[in-house]
This record gives structure tokens, sequence and C-alpha cells, in this order.
């Protein structure tokens, strides 16, 4: 998997005189953006003017497009899980663990490759990039979505409690945590990009401040479920489920009401993936210029990947034949 080969020359680096640093960045379920991506099984396309995009844009004029790189698995754990570990997650601790049902077919037995079963326990949470890269000196910084965690360790309302579950796997920092999925917009916080760029940049500064490279897995909740415009039009930017911040993150983010302006009005049916899909750039464009004012963009390796796709989710026609089309700067 090009994620692998990737982290394992980042590996390499690590050993050499100036360490890059790298930030994984990962939206959930955002579409393939662009021409050459694969057509769909239903023939809907969502693809924006890059005038919309233009930090993931830019990614793609000065890096490197891979053309031929797939995901492990059509839905988010799965393919978290592989990512982290370079393992497919029928082999992990927690799915063979006998908690959930196999089935046995001559002398091989089959374990599921679902979300449930996809979490980090055991040997698992030390075999991992994550643990890989503390251990050659990087400040290693998780943001955003984890969905890895067992059942019932940690979650919405314990919140230190999965704070805790993430750095066991190897995450010395973590800049911000959402637990898993919000099914809907049913708690008191709900989408909050400015807090998880906000959180993310405070921890690359410590490292930058303290010399030493950083690995950062910012994995965005959007554009997912629930609904991207309800969160930027009925949450505050001070609720996350960390609690009520006494101040507003601050960020170089445009603000909420310019993605609105700017997302697609014309068809409704696209409104809410619009939206998601341009505040994932604006949360790029602002982490990029983080690393420009701390003097470090020439020495990070940016990847710009999805988790998977957001049609033909949860299909083999998504492994096999959807090209996820991986971003990767040098700069």
């Amino acid at each position: 998997m090009l994620l692998v080969v990737v982290f394992h020359y980042c590996l390499v680096l690590a050993t050499a005189a100036s360490s890059p640093n790298v930030i994984l960045f990962m939206p959930d379920d955002m579409h393939h953006l662009w021409s050459e991506s694969p057509p769909s099984v239903s023939g809907d396309v969502f693809q924006p003017d890059s005038s919309l995009i233009p930090h993931m844009q830019r990614v793609r004029n000065e890096g490197a497009v891979f053309m031929n790189a797939y995901v492990a698995g059509p839905k988010c754990a799965p393919s978290r899980y592989n990512v982290l570990t370079g393992r497919y997650c029928s082999t992990s601790v927690y799915s063979t663990s006998g908690q959930y049902a196999s089935s046995t077919s001559g002398n091989y037995t089959r374990f599921p490759v679902t979300v449930p079963a996809c979490k980090l326990s055991g040997d698992d949470e030390t075999t991992n990039i994550q643990t890989m890269l503390s251990n050659a000196g990087y400040t290693t910084i998780h943001s955003g979505k984890w969905h890895l965690a067992e059942k019932n360790v940690g979650g919405y309302d314990d919140y230190d409690g999965t704070v805790t579950a993430v750095k066991n796997t190897g995450f010395t920092e973590v800049a911000s945590v959402y637990y898993t999925n919000m099914d809907k917009n049913d708690y008191n916080f709900s989408h909050n990009v400015e807090w998880t760029v906000n959180t993310s940049i405070a921890k690359m500064e410590e490292a930058v401040a303290a010399d030493n490279p950083f690995f950062l897995y910012f994995a965005h909740t959007i554009p997912h479920a629930p609904s991207n415009e309800e969160a930027l039009c009925n949450f505050s930017v001070k609720s996350t489920p960390a609690g009520w911040l006494d101040e507003e993150p601050a960020t170089t983010m445009p603000s909420r009401q310019s993605i609105l302006d700017r997302a697609y009005s014309s068809d409704s049916s696209w409104r809410d993936t619009s939206i998601g899909t341009i505040w994932v750039d604006d949360s790029l464009g602002a982490l990029m210029t983080s690393l420009e004012a701390l003097g470090v963009l020439d020495n990070t390796i940016i990847i710009v990947t999805q988790d998977h796709g957001q049609l033909a989710k949860n299909t083999l026609y998504q492994v096999i034949f959807a090209s996820l089309v991986s971003l990767l700067l040098c700069v």
C-alpha cells in the first residue's frame, strides 16, 4: 500500500541528520474530486472547481499525484487500521480474539473486517506507525476522529479516557479527539474543524520549539455525516467533545459564513458535500500557513489521502477499481 511505503521512507529519513516532519491529512468520506478519478457506479460525480479547493490543488500542482493507490477497505475503521499498522484488520488482535463471529473453510479461518472489529488493542498498540516514529524521536500527534478504540474505552462521556486510549497506541500527544462517528447532531457539539486545527497547530509549535520532528495524524470528521451545514450553522466553535471552550479557537481559516457563501447553491443535492469539502480545504490551508510561519514547510512531508471515497462506500467496487488519489508534497 502506498502509505506504508511512504512511511517506510519516512522511517529511513528519521535516521538522517534532519528528520522531516510528516502530516497525514485524511478527510472522512471525501469524494474523488478530480477528472482522473474512476467513474462512479451510479454516474454521480462531484468535482468542484479548483478555485474552491486551492490548497489541495496546490499540493497537486507542487507535489506528486499517485494514480494507482488503493484503500485497504471501503469503510472507515478498516481503512484507518490498515493505514496506521500496514496490516488488514482481519489479522488484528481485536478481530481474532473471538469476540466476533468467524467462519472456517478447510484449514483457513476467516475473521471479520467490519467497523466494530477493527480496533487497536494488544500487540497492535505497539506495532504501528506512531510507535515506530515515536521510538525514532518524533513527537507523534493525533487530531480528529479516532474510531479505533475498543468498546467502552473512553467515549463521548469520558474524554480523558479516550485521550488515554489514543496515547496507549503510541501517540505522544493528543491535540483533539472524536471518539467515533457522530451519527446525528444530537450531542452538544458537532464537527469543529477550527478546534482541531487550532489544537494541532499548538502541538506542532511545541514540537518545533523543542527541536523535535513531528508526525501529525490529522483525521477529519468531515465531510462524513452528520450534516456539515448544521455543524456550521447550529453549533458554536466553542463546543467540543472536550467541553466548552473559554475562547474561540484562533486560526487563519476563513469564517464559517464564508464557507457557506462559497458552497454550491445551484444543486442542493451536493450542498453538504460542497460545504464539507471547502471546510476541509480551508483547514489544510491553515496548517500549511502555520508551517510557513514556523519556518518548517520546506522540511515537511504532507500526504493528503482519503480513508475511502464517498460513492460506492462499503462495496468491493471501491477497493478493487476506485483509485485513491493520494497526494505527496515534499517542499
